[in-house]
Order: C-alpha cells, then structure tokens, then sequence
C-alpha cells in the first residue's frame, strides 16, 4: 500500500463524525440478537461457534449465525441486504468488496476503526478490503500460492526460474535414468486459470487491472503465457493436469515441483514428512546491484474477513462482533490451527500477552510453524487480488484465452485481444443495466 493511500486512509479513519456517533447510540437501544452469514463448513464451523459463544459470555449479546451454501452466499446477500432481511455481520472473500460498496450494501469502517489498529494489520490484507481509499473490512484469515517440493531430492529450493528449470530437468532424467519411469517438472493444478497463472504475469510487471483499467491485451502478459507454453511444449509441465493429478504425481514422486496454496496441506496429513518443503515462489533473476527488481513471482493474495451491513439496525453492537472476531487473540487461535493471518507480528506478540481466552486447538508442532512461517512471508510479497467490479467478468474471458494459448497452439495475441474485447462488452452491459436500475 503506497504512502498516499496510507495517509488518506489516516485521514479518514481518524476523522470524527458526530451524526454517525448519534445514529449508533440510537441503534443501541435496538435489542434483537446480532445475526451473522458465513458460508464456513467443517472445523472451520465449529471454531466459529466458539469464538461467538466468547463472544457472548464477554458482552451479554447474543448472536444467531446462518451458514449459507459457498455458491449462492455472494447473491443472497446482494438480494437481502436491501430488503433489511440480511445479516448484521457477515463473513467473506474480499474481492466482491467492489460490487457491495458500490451498491451500497457494505459500511465503510472509517468511522470505527482507530489507527493504532490499523496499523497492526499487514498492509496487504487491509489493502485487499480497501476499495476507493476506503476500509470496507476486516481481514481474518489470508491464502496465497508457495511452491512445494521434495527436499530429498532438491536439496535446495529454487531462488529463481532458471534454477527452477534446471532442477526440474535434472529430477526427470535422473528419475528416467533410476526407474525408467516418465515424471514431470512442474505442475500445478490448472494451467488455464488466472489465479494459477497470475504469478508469472506478476513477474513480468503487469496485473490484469491496474488503476481501475483493463490490462489483458499487452507485452507481459503474451511474454508470462508463452514461457508457461514452452515449459509444457518442452515436457517440463504435463499435457494435461488437474488438482487430482498434481497432487497424485507429487505424493508419488513423480514431480519436482508443485504450485498450491495451504489447503494442500490437508492432503499431506498422513505423508512422511521428510518428503515435502515449501519454499516461496522463484523469480525471474537474482537481486543484483545491476538489477534491484528480481521479478518476483508473486501470487494473488485472498482474504477472508468480517464486514458490516449498512442496513443493520445496530451497527455499533455489529462492530463489536467484527472488532472480536478480527482481535489479535483470536488471530493466534486461528493461527495455532494452521491459517495464514493477517497481523503484523509484533502485534501477534503483544496479543499472547494479553489473551484471555482458552483455546482447545492444539499448538502446531515445527514442522508446521515452518510451513507457516513460509506461507506468512508469501502473504507479506502477494498481489491482493482485486475488488474492482470488473474482475468478476474477467474469469471465464481469460481462461478461455489461456486454455487456447497453452493448450491448442492458438495465437497468443489474438486470443488475449478477443478475451480483452469480451470483458469490455460485459463490463459496459453490466454499467448500463445498473444505471437502468
């Protein structure tokens, strides 16, 4: 987050508005229980349940949580929100952050949050919940890609693509030399997505919106497209791959390299540890005096946070509960489980210090502090994946442009500019239906 955009949020966060600190006190007196949406499953459930019974034992509030299915959770909340049948507080990704400030489903937290607490946040999480120089959000738990690999047979991870490349070569023909059997390079679970495949546009300095503009149709992105093509054309990276296959090829041995985010970990719950590492991703050439930008391959950043309605009768108490659940106590807790966090450390630190509450989840052991502590430096060098309102008609555009420029041979260019035109024509009918609207 750059210094201008840093200041202005000071600005705002420290401002001071007497009609909304009269409207909150009014809302006060509203005495119905708190009602949060989340669409969290699993353990991931079952923890939140405790935190809100903290929650409650702590302020005397009550709360009713609604899970909703993963799917329909971003229209239902698009649809209910300015019904006044929505949640006070709901639990989401940040990349939708664009579409509900526009409309006006979502309060900035300018008001709310005091500076000192921003600044115990990691920039990059809060820059994810920060759309036009405002605070829409608080960050709970982030995700990013890293690179594993087997240290019993790379010794040393890659620092850069060309390191990368040479290990990778080295495992296959050692492996075809040892066992006569075919293996890979590198893989990861689609190469046709741009969530995958943003780390190498990345590198090349580019991203796909960049000061509210489409940017698909240019120099890094042909140049990111036509590396992964060649590392595929040359047998580096398999034909055909998907999660299944990547993660089946690596628990066999029969890749070097694997692109994944932390939820890969679940499925190396019960494989020897000796024969996995993470490292953070490569880049495109070593720091240098000569060369001071290494070309980073640096992933999009997801993050997974607590906002507030702007339609909820109590949105003082719906602070509360977002302020708790997004506390440096409870960040060590989700933390201790094995998520990635969005707090700066030392504030982690401060936080033991001060935390009141027991935690049932076990604390992890070395192995695990380490792959987090690699996830955590990946989070800190990420691209928070963008909350403009355009990105969501990027997807299926850009896929279709990736799978034909990797996978059919087609023009690189060609297929970038009609993916760019498509996005244009859907975000211009997407503006007009809302100024119908």
């Amino acid at each position: 987050m750059n210094i201008a955009l840093r200041i202005t949020l000071f600005a705002l966060l420290t401002s001071f508005n007497l009609a909304c600190h009269e409207e909150a006190t009014q809302q006060e007196q509203y005495d119905a229980p708190l009602v949060l949406w989340h669409a969290l499953r699993g353990m991931d459930q079952v923890h939140l349940r405790k935190d809100l019974t903290r929650f409650e034992h702590k302020t005397g509030l009550k709360v009713l949580a609604l899970q909703l299915p993963h799917q329909a959770f971003a229209n239902k909340l698009q649809v209910s929100i300015p019904r006044g049948n929505g949640p006070d507080v709901f639990i989401g990704p940040h990349d939708r952050v664009g579409d509900w400030a526009e409309a006006g489903h979502i309060e900035a937290l300018s008001y709310w949050v005091k500076p000192e607490a921003y600044l115990k946040f990691m920039a990059s999480p809060l820059e994810a919940f920060t759309y036009k120089q405002q605070l829409y959000g608080l960050p709970l738990s982030c995700k990013a890609l890293a690179l594993f690999y087997n240290p019993q047979v790379i010794p040393q991870a890659p620092e850069t693509i060309a390191e990368l490349i040479q290990q990778a070569q080295q495992f296959q023909a050692q492996t075809k030399s040892n066992r006569g059997e075919q293996s890979w390079g590198l893989a990861y679970p689609e190469l046709d997505s741009l969530y995958f495949h943003a780390p190498w546009l990345h590198a090349f300095g580019a991203q796909v919106i960049e000061r509210g503009q489409l940017n698909l149709n240019h120099t890094a992105m042909h140049k990111s497209v036509a590396l992964v093509k060649k590392l595929r054309d040359q047998g580096l990276i398999p034909p055909e791959i998907d999660g299944a296959l990547a993660s089946e090829l690596f628990r066999r041995g029969k890749l070097a390299f694997l692109i994944n985010g932390p939820w890969f970990m679940s499925e190396l719950a019960d494989f020897d540890s000796e024969r996995w590492a993470v490292a953070l991703l490569p880049s495109l050439k070593k720091t240098s005096t000569q060369n001071p930008d290494p070309q980073v391959m640096r992933p999009y950043l997801s993050v997974e946070g607590v906002m507030v309605s702007a339609y909820s009768k109590q949105s003082q108490k719906a602070w509360r509960l977002a302020q708790f659940l997004a506390s440096p106590q409870l960040a060590i807790h989700r933390q201790d489980r094995g998520e990635l966090i969005a707090y700066q450390d030392q504030s982690l630190s401060d936080g033991r210090k001060d935390d009141q509450v027991d935690s049932s989840s076990s604390k992890p052991n070395s192995k695990q502090k380490k792959w987090q502590a690699i996830f955590q430096a990946q989070v800190k060098s990420s691209i928070p994946l963008s909350n403009d309102p355009q990105m969501k008609g990027l997807w299926t555009p850009v896929k279709r442009a990736l799978g034909q420029s990797i996978l059919y041979d087609a023009d690189i260019k060609k297929s970038f500019a009609e993916a760019e035109k498509a996005v244009s024509k859907q975000v211009q009918q997407s503006q007009k239906e809302t100024q119908d609207d």
